[in-house]
């Protein structure tokens, strides 16, 4: 009896189903969970930033004079452009314009490593001004809330990078895990929206 070639329908049939089921089984449908959790976590941050500012609202309204609103404001638009290219991207994945998908989210990528480099920028200014972590309550949030907010950018610019991997390689794609990367980098940004909001705006 002839052996049954490799490359026959049925054998083709059962690898495509293989890779089908590996899809299906998105190994960042986590992500929502840990999403949820961060929001609250993050709410808890808020909550206690809010108590010590309406505590000591007038060390806190001083030391917020002096954080320079320019970078807030360039820091803001770097992340609401960066939340507008990853946007794209998943329209252009789902589209099935995968070149696009690529460039977009090298793109998405380049922002979130420019808000880094202009945060930490502003981190090595005000430190050399004199105002460190222990300087007072106000520079001890800023420090770590604005820290642990740079953490979340390069984590999600290491899913934007398995992303990129996916989008150019045929058997890795999968719209579920674009869009779990893409739902990560936009908390990302309301993060930052609402520290921007607390520690910038708020007088």
């Amino acid at each position: 009896m002839a052996s049954k070639s490799p490359d026959s329908p049925l054998e083709m049939s059962e690898a495509e189903a293989a890779r089908i089921e590996r899809h299906d089984e998105n190994p960042l449908d986590g992500i929502w969970i840990f999403i949820v959790g961060d929001l609250f976590i993050f709410g808890s941050y808020f909550v206690t930033y809010a108590l010590w500012r309406h505590w000591y609202s007038e060390e806190f309204i001083a030391s917020q004079q002096v954080l320079s609103q320019g970078f807030g404001i360039f820091n803001t638009l770097v992340l609401l452009a960066s939340s507008w290219f990853v946007a794209a991207a998943i329209r252009a994945q789902r589209a099935g314009d995968y070149d696009a998908a690529g460039r977009l989210t090298l793109l998405t990528m380049g922002w979130g490593l420019t808000f880094v480099v202009s945060k930490l920028t502003e981190w090595v200014i005000k430190i050399r001004e004199g105002y460190t972590f222990t300087s007072d309550m106000f520079f001890q949030f800023y420090y770590f809330m604005t820290g642990v907010h740079i953490l979340h950018v390069l984590f999600g610019m290491l899913a934007l990078l398995r992303l990129y991997v996916e989008v150019k390689d045929p058997v890795c794609r999968n719209n579920d895990t674009a869009e779990s990367c893409a739902a990560f980098w936009h908390m990302v940004d309301l993060l930052w929206l609402v520290i921007f909001a607390l520690m910038y705006l708020m007088r």
